[in-house]
């Protein structure tokens, strides 16, 4: 059966590139808001000075908002992968699993361990302490004589981890390095299927002007924007 002049868009090399790269930059955006408003909540509890009896709202959100991070930082890891599932016995799949050689650090299985850990025994509540550097303001911190003591099978990388930071772990810092890192990796990523696809996007548009489609498409995107 011969294909609708948006069936063959559609179904084009171009046009499935970018379906697959704006779904993954989709669930980076929602990890990068999930981090910003953990970041946010942090904040706001380091910079109030009030006794622990009323910790209870901004230590609840922050709780929720932890949670959220670590569960999106999970979604992102999984659509990644499938992703990648795409482009098997090719450079990019080659070059991915060499990138993910080296960014599987103590830090990554620390946080994977952590997420794991929120997901199937319980949700961790880190303490809040009066920071050491100023009097006046609160840090989150993780005990991690607590987190070995649980009947939790940490990997070996992670627990590498929690020994090279003592019993404690600032969570700021911890998001600061992790959200750093999976940054840089994933706009490596990005860089790499923006080139490997440049002949195909060039197609794709060639193809818009052959079908006539352009304009329809820009009435489209318009709607969108409005």
């Amino acid at each position: 059966m011969k294909q609708s002049n948006k069936e063959q868009l559609f179904n084009c090399k171009g046009w499935l590139a970018c379906n697959r790269i704006g779904h993954l930059a989709e669930m980076h955006h929602i990890f990068n808001e999930n981090y910003n408003t953990l970041l946010n909540t942090i904040d706001e509890i380091r910079q109030q000075c009030f006794p622990k009896e009323i910790f209870f709202s901004p230590h609840d959100r922050f709780k929720r908002h932890a949670f959220n991070f670590l569960m999106s930082a999970t979604a992102l890891r999984d659509n990644c992968r499938r992703i990648i599932n795409y482009y098997k016995d090719t450079e990019i799949q080659r070059e991915y699993e060499q990138k993910v050689k080296v960014f599987h650090c103590s830090l990554v299985s620390f946080v994977e361990g952590l997420r794991n850990y929120n997901a199937h025994v319980r949700i961790i509540l880190p303490d809040i302490v009066k920071s050491p550097i100023n009097s006046q303001q609160w840090d989150i911190i993780l005990m991690t004589p607590n987190l070995l003591q649980t009947n939790f099978n940490w990997s070996t990388l992670a627990r590498t981890y929690m020994k090279q930071y003592g019993p404690e772990i600032n969570f700021k810092d911890l998001c600061l390095q992790y959200h750093t890192m999976i940054d840089q990796f994933y706009n490596w990523l990005y860089a790499r299927l923006l080139a490997y696809h440049k002949e195909d996007f060039i197609a794709k548009e060639r193809l818009i002007d052959k079908l006539g489609l352009r304009q329809e498409l820009k009435q489209i995107t318009s709607l969108f924007r409005n």
